[in-house]
């Protein structure tokens, strides 16, 4: 998940093409076709680079298994080994902080 607060702004930006399944809500504006607030779909990316910009306050949930069906169907287990346990919870901890280059 990503979000802002009231003294922050974010920006992401998605380079190549593709669907990709997400949810956002709040101050969250693009280019591209969103799902209303707060629901999930599915986004088309054309080719390029889009970006979606993030103020006051905003969430963006997106699933990131490439539609694979990695995970087993469960979209809490990060690492796809089909369990949902600490080894996802230090996935996820491991990439905290990350940022861009």
């Amino acid at each position: 998940m990503f979000r802002t607060s009231t003294t922050t702004t974010g920006q992401m930006a998605f380079d190549g093409e593709g669907a990709i399944t997400m949810s956002v809500g709040g101050n969250v504006t693009s280019l591209l076709t969103l799902p209303p607030s707060g629901e999930e779909g599915s986004v088309i990316i054309p080719a390029g680079t889009h970006y979606l910009d993030f103020s006051d306050f905003a969430f963006m949930t997106m699933n990131m298994n490439g539609g694979d069906g990695g995970g087993g169907g469960i979209p809490e287990d990060v690492n796809g080994d089909c369990v949902v346990d600490v080894s996802d919870l230090l996935q996820i901890i491991s990439a905290w902080g990350s940022t861009c280059p």
